[in-house]
């Protein structure tokens, strides 16, 4: 008896996606289960690329925010430097 949609989906999502590709190429999913297979994986990575470009987005903003800090920063220790320059 072949498993249902459902508990095909979940067995794949139990392997996870190095497995599931190596099932593939070893032909262990055969006709209907290798395209189902095939698509999940290929869903599996798109969604993958997806959230480590956002996680990339996210640090290049936090870096760009950290850098204004660091201008900041320096700019009010310049500014402290040029002060204690002229009470001395």
């Amino acid at each position: 008896m072949s498993p249902t949609n459902e508990e095909f989906l979940a067995e794949l999502r139990r392997l996870g996606v190095p497995e599931v590709k190596n099932r593939i190429a070893t032909n262990v999913y055969l006709g209907g289960l290798r395209s189902i297979a095939q698509g999940w994986v290929d869903q599996e990575e798109a969604t993958s690329n997806v959230e480590q470009l956002s996680l990339a987005r996210q640090a290049h903003k936090l870096a760009q925010k950290s850098n204004w800090i660091a201008i900041v920063a320096v700019g009010i220790a310049l500014i402290s430097l040029i002060i204690a320059q002229f009470k001395h």
